[in-house]
């Protein structure tokens, strides 16, 4: 059976979902703290396993491009990468600016790897 990578989701419901099964395991604020900079991290690490992928495929699709054939195709992908890799990017800023009182001390550590990501 092929394994399946879970999908770290960062709309607002989720992030709501996630802070109430922390408190529901009755974790101790540091606890919490830890659960979610974990959480933030796997979200960028996520972020740049699938950045680098899609580069890839753009090196691909850009080469293949060359005939105009694959043109058609290589725009819209090119457009379509972008703007993924940009919301979902942009999903994990709010991710961090949402739980910001609850990160303490590793906010701005999450921030900046975020930045860099």
């Amino acid at each position: 059976m092929a394994s399946k990578k879970k999908k770290i989701l960062l709309d607002p419901d989720a992030l709501t979902a996630y802070d109430a099964s922390l408190r529901q395991m009755n974790f101790s604020p540091d606890e919490t703290r830890e659960a979610k900079r974990e959480y933030i991290l796997g979200a960028i690490a996520n972020f740049q396993n699938v950045r680098s992928a899609t580069r890839t495929l753009m090196v691909v699709l850009g080469l293949a491009s060359l005939m105009p054939v694959f043109l058609v195709i290589s725009v819209p992908a090119f457009i379509g990468f972008r703007s993924v890799n940009k919301s979902t990017h942009e999903r994990i800023l709010a991710a961090i600016a949402i739980w910001k009182n609850d990160l303490g001390d590793y906010y701005a550590d999450l921030l900046r790897a975020a930045k860099n990501a």
